[in-house]
């Protein structure tokens, strides 16, 4: 996964964090899917990596949800992942989960139609 070059180590790590938990939720939570799995597992080893090179460091806990991935250096399938939230920001994933879906399957419809 490439990021903008001016991207902080915390932007890179708040980014891959909400997208492992956003498409846990999609497909654990919703049961839905609008990844293939094999992205999803490269996005959970890059994650599982940078995990163990940055958990030590201060910047780590800058993250909006470093407490769900403090032990996270594996890159497992996540089943759990979102059931680590705090009830707030488990339900702002959730909401916002299921807006992407919506839009997945209005533009995959659209495709269709085409």
């Amino acid at each position: 996964m490439k990021f903008p070059e001016h991207w902080t180590t915390v932007d890179k790590l708040n980014r891959l964090e909400r997208m492992v938990l956003l498409h846990s939720i999609i497909y654990y939570d919703l049961n839905e899917s609008v990844i293939s799995d094999d992205y999803y597992n490269k996005l959970t080893r890059l994650l599982a990596k940078k995990v163990t090179h940055y958990k030590d460091k201060p910047v780590f806990k800058k993250t909006m949800y470093w407490y769900v991935f403090e032990d996270y250096t594996d890159g497992s399938t996540g089943f759990d992942l979102a059931h680590r939230l705090k009830k707030k920001d488990y339900k702002y994933l959730y909401t916002l989960a299921t807006h992407i879906i919506q839009r997945y399957k209005e533009k995959t419809l659209g495709r269709r139609l085409n």
